[in-house]
């Protein structure tokens, strides 16, 4: 029983997902933009703490899809300057925008006014340090490790807000833990992407891992020669095992938390495939 209630928590989180897909696509931008890369472990680990309040499934699906909606616009205006023709950019700019209002649609027929008002706190913090990346990148006083700090930040603060709200003063320990928690899956999540990109050779490497190469190597024309033999000597594989160890560490208090059975079990489950993909980009993880 307790093994089909765990699929049954699996697969109502995938019908989420595919909520979203949905309406995000329209026949006008849904074959000329690319869907943006999206944190799909943060928005899972949202649901899990959602299911550890034991929230109705209605009340879950009311907070995940609009938090999934204004991430995937979020992203896909972070795509714009990289689209190789105007139209393309054009279409972007419109598909960030209509995630954006399926969010506010979503939200206005549930009529959950704390929740708007949290994540529209949230995103302006997040478009500030977007504003602050992109200050830093075009002044080149941008770190690896700054740039590493941010952008955990703004993949993970849609959640971290959404967490601390529903907590609460009354159960501010318990949402810290899970903040703290996302927040370090988000450091994962966009490593092991950065190092997925890097050994590609034909990709464009990720920020991260540019700023390491450049700070080691000195030059952009070195950056770009010296990619493929630095990345293990820069000990990239290193890092991505050091995150993975502390989003463990940081789940201990959560699995010892007295969560239900099933959703100490899909965390349990969340953290072997994390341990999977990372160790199949780094082995000594």
């Amino acid at each position: 029983m307790d093994k089909m209630q765990n699929r049954r928590i699996a697969a109502a989180f995938q019908a989420l997902l595919e909520q979203v897909s949905k309406r995000w696509n329209h026949p006008l931008f849904a074959d000329a933009v690319d869907k943006p890369s999206f944190p799909v472990p943060l928005a899972y680990a949202y649901f899990l703490f959602l299911h550890a309040t034991a929230r109705s499934d209605e009340a879950i699906a009311c907070r995940v899809i609009p938090l999934c909606l204004v991430q995937l616009g979020l992203a896909v205006h972070d795509t714009v300057d990289r689209a190789p023709l105007p139209r393309v950019r054009q279409l972007s700019v419109l598909a960030g925008d209509y995630a954006s209002g399926q969010y506010y649609a979503f939200l206005a027929q549930t009529g959950d006014i704390m929740l708007i008002r949290t994540l529209a706190r949230a995103i302006e913090q997040v478009n500030a340090w977007k504003v602050e990346l992109a200050n830093a990148l075009a002044a080149q006083t941008l770190t690896a490790e700054r740039y590493r700090a941010l952008r955990a930040n703004v993949d993970a603060h849609l959640y971290s807000e959404a967490i601390a709200a529903d907590c609460g003063a009354e159960r501010r320990t318990d949402g810290q833990k899970w903040i703290a928690f996302v927040h370090a899956l988000a450091d994962l999540v966009n490593l092991e992407r950065e190092w997925r990109l890097a050994a590609q050779p034909q990709a464009e490497p990720g920020w991260y891992v540019r700023l390491r190469l450049r700070e080691a190597a000195g030059t952009e024309a070195e950056e770009t020669a010296a990619r493929g033999s630095l990345l293990l000597k820069l000990g990239l594989d290193r890092d991505i095992a050091a995150a993975l160890r502390r989003v463990r560490v940081l789940a201990e208090p959560l699995l010892a938390a007295g969560l239900p059975g099933t959703v100490r079990a899909e965390l349990t489950a969340l953290l072997t495939s994390l341990k999977e993909r990372v160790e199949a980009v780094a082995p000594v993880a």
